[in-house]
């Protein structure tokens, strides 16, 4: 059985316009000037706490909380607008028609990632979503891959972690599995090859025949 697990943001949807907005909201809430969509795309990938922490340069557990709030009440208006990339969805169906089992594994809240999948119609794609919880557990990439392969059971050499961020790369070399970076989302070449992708893509038609190669090498 192959296992295909797809970070969110990036990967599967390009959530920038919806994410980055939430942080400007956030910034202008705070008083802090607003940046550009190009600004903002490195910090969509990590967990949502050090994301804020670093833009309000803030460190009170108490301060960081209440700006998640702020964040989360407009992001909340806007994760739905959310679109698959182009190529997607006939990658998603491509691993399907062979069997795979697919599953979401995104620092993102797990609520927003299933509102989102449902928003898109991607359900029927998804042995399922894995998240972080709502106080910010498993945001952290390496405790939720570690917690989703406790939960599903999954074979390490049958499975590959596909992302477009040094974070997804990184916790698939910790848990052991092969590792596809692809380059349509927030990250470059050169970043995801030092977080130690096996392979990286370009374009979601390129996915198919390099997962099957990689799973295939890494056995």
């Amino acid at each position: 059985m192959i296992n295909i697990l797809w970070d969110l943001d990036g990967t599967l949807v390009d959530s920038i316009p919806a994410v980055a907005g939430s942080f400007n909201h956030t910034l202008a809430h705070y008083g802090k000037p607003t940046r550009s969509f190009e600004e903002l795309r490195p910090y969509i990938g990590p967990g949502l706490d050090n994301i804020i922490a670093e833009l309000l340069d803030i460190s009170d557990k108490d301060e960081i909380a209440a700006a998640k709030m702020v964040y989360r009440e407009h992001y909340q208006q806007s994760l739905t607008s959310s679109e698959p990339f182009e190529g997607v969805l006939a990658a998603l169906e491509a691993f399907k028609q062979i069997g795979a089992q697919q599953f979401v594994a995104t620092a993102k809240y797990e609520l927003y990632a299933e509102q989102i999948i449902e928003a898109n119609k991607l359900n029927a794609y998804f042995s399922g979503i894995y998240g972080s919880t709502f106080d910010g557990k498993y945001a952290d990439k390496k405790e939720l891959l570690t917690r989703l392969f406790e939960q599903e059971n999954l074979r390490k050499a049958d499975t590959v972690m596909i992302g477009d961020t040094k974070y997804d790369m990184e916790a698939g070399r910790y848990i052991d599995i092969a590792t596809t970076g692809v380059l349509w989302g927030y990250s470059d070449e050169v970043s995801l090859k030092e977080a130690g992708a096996h392979d990286v893509v370009e374009t979601p038609d390129k996915l198919f025949d390099v997962v099957k190669k990689a799973l295939n090498t890494f056995c």
